[in-house]
């Protein structure tokens, strides 16, 4: 089911009102299902190139998002399903996947986004992309050039 594109835009649906919905992180039983919500999103934007705006801003909404991560952190913490989970930690799951959508040749609109919040976020979180970023980019060519595409679009705004 998940390859028809019209299928897969009423998931996309269903799983922003889920994540939007402040009763959906009081339960744990509903909690857990966000890393599988998360892996549904990365399939998504695989298959289908014209939905990764949509993920992207799915998983902006996300990380933009204060009190449901703070409520899955205490959801989690009080079962001890991950007692040493962080709201950081959530972020940085969230950053991946948002690397994902790069990794998928969705390249400018994800550089966009974090040039908007790397000046207003924890500097652990920029760095993570950029080593993350750095090492995808590796992957395929050296890395002076790798650590020259990070840096530019990202330091720039950071340092101000």
């Amino acid at each position: 089911m998940i390859s028809i594109p019209i299928v897969c835009m009423g998931v996309l649906q269903w799983i922003k009102v889920n994540f939007e919905d402040p009763d959906y992180y009081t339960s744990s039983n509903k909690t857990l299902c966000v890393p599988l919500h998360l892996e549904v999103l990365r399939e998504i934007a695989y298959r289908h190139p014209l939905q990764r705006q949509k993920v992207l801003e799915l998983l902006s909404l996300c990380f933009e998002m204060e009190t449901g991560l703070d409520a899955v952190i205490a959801v989690r913490y009080i079962d001890k399903l991950i007692p040493n989970i962080q709201k950081l930690d959530l972020k940085k799951m969230l950053i991946d996947n948002i690397i994902f959508l790069m990794q998928c040749g969705y390249v400018i609109p994800v550089l966009r986004y974090i040039q908007q919040w790397a000046p207003k976020t924890d500097h652990s979180l920029v760095r993570h992309f950029i080593v993350q970023v750095c090492f995808i980019i590796g992957k395929t060519s050296n890395l002076c050039t790798a650590f020259g595409y990070c840096r530019a679009p990202l330091f720039i705004r950071v340092s101000q």
